[in-house]
Parts: C-alpha cells; structure tokens; sequence
C-alpha cells in the first residue's frame, strides 16, 4: 500500500512517498520529476531552486 504525500502544484499528479519528487523550501509546494524537468529545477512561485524530497529513515533499536 503506498502512502500518498501530496500532489504536484502544475499537474496534479498524485505524488507518493517512494516516488521521486521535489519541494520548495520556502513555499513548502511539492513538484513532480516530470514538471520539475520542465520547470528547470525552479519554484515556479518564488523562483529559488527545488530540493529533492526525502523522508528521514527511521531507526528501531532493539533493548
């Protein structure tokens, strides 16, 4: 089951959480890799450049 983070700003694709995807730091709005490609790596709102999304791993230690 996949987990569903948001939707792309331009498209509206879906976007999940294993897919790849980027995010404005400032504006906090979420691009595809498809738009991104097309964007030029550029927040379309505030023109700074675009991270890559990442989600923090988690690590589980066993007592």
């Amino acid at each position: 089951m996949a987990f569903v983070v948001g939707r792309c700003l331009r498209c509206g694709k879906k976007i999940y959480k294993d897919s790849e995807a980027y995010l404005c730091e400032s504006c906090k709005i979420l691009i595809c890799d498809i738009c991104n490609k097309k964007v030029k790596n550029v927040c379309p709102i505030c023109r700074k450049p675009l991270s890559e999304l990442t989600f923090p791993l988690i690590k589980i230690i066993a007592l």
